[in-house]
């Protein structure tokens, strides 16, 4: 017996209807009963409503109605075939009404009334029953309902009210096919061709084709969701998802090729337009015209070059590590050359190198940054370029004076060669 509120009979001659409390509340005054409109004329019926369809193995919920005028009070019993419907709940629908359930062999009793002696007019939702439908039930299986002595108080009498026999057909179960029957891409032939069980596909359309317009059709009672369908030059992988009744998702993919434009000319610009480096000093600076560069850098902190590409061009960006190259020596440090090609839209490529010296401090690095080589980059190459020269310059002479010097030991004569001269 389940038992939601301690209400006792209200106005039933048989005490069997409802449970007994030790407490019984008042029925009320006929003499407070507010007047009513007798010109509205109600059927005095009562019927369940099932908001879903009714499937094996699910929950459904009931809903008592009952139709009058001022309903103030209600009692009955609902009959149901308990090897179809096992009982989960019930609950009262107005807030200021209070009711009791007994529920035992496929019966539930009633009872219940307006705490505040309100009445109910017209089409009125008194209460809900849940019931879990048995797996056993098969599409088709009747699940019937008896409302018997459905009888309410209006505050002046009691009326039985009528239509109480209801039956519900079990409904078939939720489909779990999320398979296409039909697919098609207009101006475009599949690739393979269509079949519910293969879910990758591709196609080529034109140039003038910005949007692909695609037919789909699900298997019975799916669903289809289409991802975007905007096209861009190049390939777009659009997606169509089959949702089945219950939940189950199938995805097909269509790669869709949309051809470049027949009379667009790709850009030949291979330039970097610009490069940030992440620490370190580039010189000379930095101009998308000149290709050769030396990079200084702290031993032990990479350098990072981030290049901008001109006009749909590619370039990579270059991180050069702080660590000696492999046979550099001490006092010439370097991380050793590298280079970082920029390619055209039409693949034209150009190629900037960057030579690097390693510095032993921060210290020494913020020195070359406020010398001449920060300050005047022209003046700095023309220094660079007569070091090179004066040291190519006197290696040379070094070099004259080392074997002009060995030339002279080899023909100098011996003692017994000046004895007999």
């Amino acid at each position: 017996m389940v038992c939601h509120l301690p209400i006792p009979p209200v106005f039933a001659d048989d005490a069997d209807q409802a449970p007994q409390t030790s407490t019984a509340p008042e029925i009320p005054n006929t003499d407070e009963t507010p007047a009513t409109d007798d010109s509205t004329e109600y059927t005095n019926s009562v019927s369940l409503t099932a908001p879903k369809a009714l499937r094996a193995g699910e929950e459904v919920t009931f809903t008592f109605v009952c139709e009058g005028d001022s309903l103030r009070a209600a009692q009955g019993s609902v009959t149901y075939d308990p090897a179809v419907l096992t009982y989960v709940g019930s609950q009262a629908i107005p807030e200021d009404w209070e009711m009791t359930f007994s529920e035992g062999d496929g019966v539930i009793k009633y009872l219940g009334l307006s705490t505040e002696n309100r009445g109910l007019s017209g089409k009125a939702e008194l209460f809900s029953l849940t019931f879990r439908i048995a797996d056993s039930a098969a599409e088709g299986n009747g699940i019937p309902f008896t409302l018997s002595d459905a009888t309410v108080y209006d505050g002046n009498r009691e009326l039985l009210l009528t239509g109480g026999e209801f039956t519900w057909a079990v409904t078939r179960p939720l489909s779990t096919q999320c398979t296409l029957e039909a697919l098609s891409v207009v101006g475009g032939n599949l690739s393979p061709a269509f079949s519910p069980e293969i879910t990758a596909y591709s196609v080529t359309l034109p140039y003038t084709v910005y949007y692909a317009d695609i037919s789909a059709t699900a298997c019975e009672y799916g669903q289809i969701k289409l991802s975007s369908r905007e096209l861009k030059v190049g390939e777009n992988e659009i997606r169509v998802t089959v949702i089945s009744e219950s939940g189950l998702q199938q995805v097909y993919t269509i790669t869709v090729t949309r051809l470049a434009d027949p009379n667009y000319v790709p850009s030949s610009d291979n330039r970097i337009l610009s490069l940030d480096l992440s620490d370190g000093l580039l010189f000379p600076s930095f101009s998308p015209e000149i290709t050769e560069y030396t990079v200084y850098l702290v031993k032990g902190q990479d350098v990072i070059l981030t290049p901008t590409a001109a006009d749909k061009g590619v370039a990579q960006s270059l991180t050069i590590p702080a660590e000696p190259a492999p046979g550099s020596t001490l006092d010439e440090a370097t991380a050793g050359t590298f280079t970082i090609v920029c390619s055209a839209e039409d693949g034209t490529p150009r190629t900037y190198t960057f030579h690097t010296i390693l510095l032993d401090t921060p210290e020494e690095l913020e020195k070359v940054q406020t010398s001449v080589i920060a300050e005047s980059p022209l003046t700095a190459i023309l220094i660079f370029s007569f070091a090179a020269v004066t040291i190519f310059f006197l290696g040379f002479v070094v070099s004259h004076l080392f074997h002009a010097r060995n030339g002279k030991k080899e023909s100098a004569p011996t003692k017994e060669e000046t004895e007999s001269k």
